[in-house]
């Protein structure tokens, strides 16, 4: 099948009062359309036809006849106004008798001027941007001149560029010509407009023999490079494929080349070329002609000080779901305004869709808020809200200013339907990602043709053919209605081979590589086209319900008898594509949290297969948690779990408790010392001992500087990390010499032991297990004490002896 350039374009009908409206001009006074030419929008002028109150959202660029007819129908669905400046036509600026005086419009294209400017054109053109129009140079290559008087559009450019001395700050360079598909060497201007703007991004751009600009900011210092050919710097000022600067009041935007804006509807039916949607296939630049364009056109609009909101779209599309399954995916667009005299713009989402500043907190409806003059280009996601009914969901969202810049509206499509499509392949890129061809026998292999399908000759191969063309690995579990559809073509016939010299196969077993016919394939029947009929057919409804399996494949296997005429067909496959009934099966999620107590788990419940199930694990005080676990087998250690529901799951949340570290330091250094520190789990029990080395007595426990305790041992509930500081001081000489004449025997000891005061009164005497517990005392001491602890199990216990406000201890040992 030959395929049809499809032209995507970024629309956007605004409804605007005439007052509001901008118009643009299109000069065809400058045999814009001799010889293959045809730079008009229509060949009805001034005003083209049909009217263009009858474009909408979905009018092709077919609905005029000219060359620059995509330029024009875009225009008109933004809201501007177009007309053609006719051959009759003059240009003037000021001249109240000229209905079609440039002082009536907003941007002037002049596209590939093929005569000369008069002076008094060229003074009335370079008045028009001194006051604020704006102008759109298309220039062409060198020696394109289309009507054999002398002059091409470079050269009239240039002649108008010197008589004022290069007033824009560029000219064109003189017998350029280049070609280049695409161009992506873009310089980084992530604000300028052109460059990003209410179209999108301009990722490059497709020149078919074109000229170049260089740039003099000596003679205007605004100049800015866009476009770049390869090789040149992107900020440079040589080898520039689109340039833009202001003059006066005005703006101007040039691009090199006609090809540019070219489309496929000659007024003259002659052979005109799909430009605007170039390039093709070239990643984020393809189409980007057009989008360039459009930003270029709406910027050299706004030169003047009228408010003006923008929308990077115009309409989104796509917006699905199976019943139960929703909100949709998210989608975006941004908005920016300049010139605005309001405070906030509010975004009111149809009553089928949710909108959201953040891609978080859904709304019907949200304001984003801005100062005077300008609104940054601000992203807002929307989305088909969750619960709908089966159907289709056509609606438009609305984008109101409180000031006095015009409304937006951009039209949603969006539709809840069982019916899904698993797999759509045209073949526009080969070889399609995760397809493989296989050849059994022949060097004969499928290939894609240029025109977009894929085909297969066994015409003068080495050998007969058996080769396979084999789709990526295909989930059609938890389907219904599974059907199969593509488009195929042949030419010649195979005499030995019964027709279709095609078949068509599934399978679900084939591992994905290897020699496709050591595998199980069930043949599928289908309508297939007359031999040599050399006319595409549609195979019809193909039902692979019995193909409902995780992992299924499908396969093409081109056969021929020989290599000669009449043993050898010519075939082609083009838009192959299956789609299904989701199954409203539903299984259920679960999860356990261990160890219990640690934590909780959100998201369990029943799904629909197909279905987005997000489990989120939550860790309770003091765990922190380690894993989610299928069996033995970690899935994942992100506590949020996201995953598409194809069976029942059983999930474990593992938590761990979380270790502090304690610690502590003595002052003075050889003060004492202290025990217990290290690392602990949450909520267990730290007991910190200080003992004073001889000659110091313990003060007290700090903690960032204040004081915890004057106990030496200090116990604890462990929730945090913490760090301690033992204080000691010295003791007198008096009270050092009494403390030291104290004995205590035996130790280690049995049950009893002894305390010998030496006579010498003594406050108290405590003893004190590792713990912190006090498991004896007794005050006001002079004589002998006998301490029994039978009682108390065999370990370590401290002895505090305290004499006023100093004490000792002594470390015992029960044995």
């Amino acid at each position: 099948m030959v395929k049809r350039f499809l032209l995507v374009l970024t629309t956007l009908v605004v409804v605007v009062s005439a007052q509001a409206q901008k118009k643009i001009l299109f000069d065809n006074t400058k045999s814009e359309t001799a010889s293959n030419a045809d730079w008009i929008i229509d060949d009805d002028e001034p005003i083209p036809s049909p009217a263009q109150s009858g474009i909408t959202q979905s009018t092709t660029e077919t609905y005029w006849q000219g060359a620059l007819s995509s330029w024009g129908v875009e225009m008109v669905k933004r809201g501007f106004y177009v007309e053609t400046l006719p051959a009759s036509g003059s240009i003037t600026y000021g001249n109240s008798s000229n209905s079609q005086d440039l002082s009536k419009y907003d941007v002037f294209v002049v596209c590939e001027p093929n005569n000369p400017f008069s002076a008094a054109e060229k003074q009335a053109i370079i008045d028009f941007v001194q006051n604020g129009g704006g102008l759109f140079i298309v220039a062409d290559h060198a020696v394109a001149d289309r009507d054999g008087d002398g002059w091409d559009a470079l050269e009239v450019w240039n002649d108008f560029f010197s008589t004022y001395n290069n007033p824009f700050g560029f000219t064109l360079d003189p017998g350029s010509n280049i070609s280049i598909d695409p161009a992506t060497n873009v310089a980084n201007l992530p604000d300028n407009p052109i460059l990003h703007g209410p179209a999108g991004d301009v990722d490059g751009l497709a020149f078919y023999n074109g000229g170049t600009f260089t740039i003099d900011k000596s003679a205007n210092s605004t100049a800015i490079g866009l476009v770049y050919n390869d090789g040149y710097s992107n900020s440079g000022t040589t080898g520039v494929m689109a340039v833009c600067a202001t003059y006066g009041s005005g703006r101007v935007v040039a691009v090199g080349d006609s090809s540019v804006p070219e489309d496929e509807t000659a007024h003259d039916n002659s052979n005109t070329y799909p430009g605007w949607s170039q390039p093709f296939n070239a990643g984020n630049a393809t189409g980007d002609n057009g989008v360039f364009v459009t930003n270029a056109t709406i910027w050299l609009t706004e030169s003047t000080s009228s408010p003006m909101l923008s929308s990077s779209e115009s309409a989104l599309s796509g917006f699905s779901y199976t019943p139960g399954n929703g909100p949709s995916a998210q989608q975006s667009f941004s908005i920016s305004g300049e010139n605005l005299d309001g405070s906030k713009v509010t975004i009111t989402a149809p009553a089928s869709y949710e909108v959201s500043a953040d891609n978080i907190n859904y709304a019907a409806s949200i304001e984003v808020s801005y100062t005077a003059p300008t609104l940054p280009s601000k992203n807002i996601f929307v989305r088909l809200k969750a619960g709908l009914a089966e159907g289709v969901y056509n609606e438009t969202l609305a984008i109101t200013d409180n000031g006095s810049a015009s409304d937006l509206s951009i039209s949603l499509n969006g539709e809840v339907s069982s019916t899904v499509t698993i797999l759509t392949e045209d073949f526009a890129s080969c070889l399609p990602a995760s397809w493989q061809v296989f050849s059994v026998t022949s060097n004969k292999d499928w290939t894609c043709n240029s025109q977009g399908y894929i085909e297969i000759n066994g015409y003068n191969g080495d050998v007969a053919s058996d080769d396979w063309l084999i789709s990526p690995a295909l989930d059609l579990g938890g389907y219904s209605n599974i059907t199969l559809t593509f488009d195929s073509w042949t030419k010649y016939s195979d005499t030995n081979i019964p027709n279709p010299e095609v078949k068509v196969f599934y399978s679900t077993d084939y591992p994905g590589s290897g020699n496709p016919e050591n595998y199980t394939w069930t043949e599928l029947s289908y309508n297939y086209p007359a031999e040599n009929s050399q006319v595409w057919t549609s195979s019809g409804d193909i039902d692979l319900s019995d193909a409902s399996a995780q992992n299924a494949y499908i396969a093409f296997q081109y056969l021929s008898s020989g290599t000669t005429s009449g043993s050898a067909a010519y075939w082609s496959v083009d838009n192959v594509a299956i789609t299904a009934k989701v199954q409203s099966t539903s299984y259920t999620i679960s999860a356990t949290v261990t160890p219990s107590g640690s934590g909780s788990v959100s998201g369990t419940g029943t799904y629909n297969y197909g279905s987005t199930c997000t489990l989120t694990a939550s860790s309770n005080t003091g765990y922190d948690f380690n894993g989610w676990y299928e069996g033995e087998s970690l899935v994942s250690t992100n506590p949020t779990l996201s995953f598409t529901v194809t069976g029942n799951r059983l999930l474990e949340a593992r938590f761990s408790l979380k270790s502090f570290e304690i610690s502590a330091t003595v002052n003075p250094a050889n003060g004492g010392t202290v025990s217990g520190t290290g690392t602990y789990t949450f909520n267990s029990t730290c007991t910190l001992t200080a003992v004073p080395e001889s000659g110091f007595e313990f003060t007290a426990w700090l903690e960032n500087g204040n004081q915890v305790s004057t106990n030496p041992t200090l116990t604890f509930t462990v929730t945090e990390c913490r760090s301690f500081e033992a204080q000691f001081s010295t003791i007198n000489s008096d009270s050092f010499d009494e403390l030291n004449s104290v004995r205590v025997y035996p130790n280690p000891f049995r049950d009893i032991f002894m305390v010998d005061f030496a006579g010498n009164d003594f406050s108290s005497i405590e003893v004190i297990d590792v713990i912190g517990n006090v498991v004896y005392s007794k005050s006001n001491l002079s004589q002998t004490v006998s301490i029994d602890l039978s009682s108390y199990t065999k370990g370590i216990y401290f002895a505090r002896i305290t004499k006023g406000r100093h004490s000792k201890i002594v470390k015992l040992i029960k044995q």
